[in-house]
């Protein structure tokens, strides 16, 4: 969690150069670990998914993400960068990009999705941050129309923007068993 935190006090797009660096390491160094190179998978959760989408998508980010990467995962992603008086983390998103909604707009990954040749499963809550599970059904909505693929999208029931994730590990595996059956199914080279 603590590189999260220190991305997330990073100005746009820094966090997402510095994204790229991360996944740059792992792609040098996977193989000694029994990884492939060549079929990475990118998974965020929150501010974390945020990153992954525009690292991916943004061209601020970089002239095109690292070859080898194979799919994404956003969960209970920020797809949308907005400071309305209604979502939670307005703070947050202004000390990322500010408040001016132009930029903010222009920095959303929702207005990006024409760029995206990988397969993306997207993850919300049943009871989620405000306006968060609507930015991922934007996004998915989106990148059907202008892709002409649907995404993977599944909604978690009971769950809330923490214990999407939190759950991991504690015997209810529903949402582990949906990423790793789209992992296996989705994986390969850029559509």
């Amino acid at each position: 969690m603590w590189n999260i935190v220190w991305l997330r006090r990073r100005r746009f797009p820094l966090a997402l150069r510095t994204l790229g660096l991360a996944v740059d390491w792992v792609a040098k160094n996977i193989t000694a670990h029994g990884g492939d190179p060549g079929d990475l998978v990118l998974m965020g959760h929150s501010a974390g998914g945020c990153h992954v989408a525009s690292y991916l998508l943004d061209p601020l980010a970089w002239d095109a993400p690292r070859a080898g990467i194979a799919a994404a995962v956003l969960v209970s992603a920020r797809l949308r960068l907005e400071c309305l008086p209604s979502n939670p983390n307005a703070a947050n998103v202004a000390a990322y990009c500010g408040s001016d909604p132009a930029v903010l707009e222009r920095c959303s990954p929702v207005n990006h999705v024409e760029r995206c040749r990988w397969p993306v499963f997207v993850a919300v809550a049943e009871h989620e941050n405000r306006h968060l599970d609507s930015y991922g059904l934007e996004f998915a909505a989106r990148l059907t129309t202008t892709c002409g693929r649907a995404p993977r999208v599944v909604q978690m029931h009971g769950h809330n923007h923490s214990s999407i994730v939190a759950h991991f590990n504690s015997g209810e595996d529903e949402l582990g068993r949906e990423i790793l059956a789209f992992v296996a199914t989705r994986k390969g080279p850029p559509q």
